[in-house]
């Protein structure tokens, strides 16, 4: 009976011991095949893979490689990734307050006197 009691305590214990101390990762508060994104409007979840009706981004905007646009008028990411939005043009760039590829507009230089 003492053996047994043991045994219980020892497998309590490795159990306890084995058990991470890391908190569960962001996705786990979404659901299955859904993971958390800070977008404009706050920490939101999305689908894995975006979704199935993909709106059309307004003329002069374009969403990175691997992100989509929303109806709700954003480019969003199609899986969790910790890397900046790619824009891949030079002469487009990920816009923080619009979450869009926008064209980037170059001032003309100024003429000294």
């Amino acid at each position: 009976m003492l053996a047994l009691k043991i045994s219980a305590i020892l497998v309590s214990t490795y159990m306890v011991a084995a058990m991470s101390t890391e908190p569960a990762p962001a996705t786990a508060k979404c659901g299955l095949l859904s993971f958390q994104w800070k977008g404009p409007k706050g920490i939101e979840c999305l689908s894995i893979g975006g979704t199935l009706v993909n709106a059309s981004p307004p003329d002069g905007m374009k969403c990175p490689k691997h992100y989509y646009y929303r109806p709700e008028g954003y480019c969003a990411p199609r899986r969790p990734s910790n890397d900046k939005p790619d824009c891949e043009n030079e002469y487009l760039k990920w816009n923080e307050t619009t979450f869009t590829c926008t064209a980037v507009t170059t001032s003309a230089p100024v003429a000294a006197n």
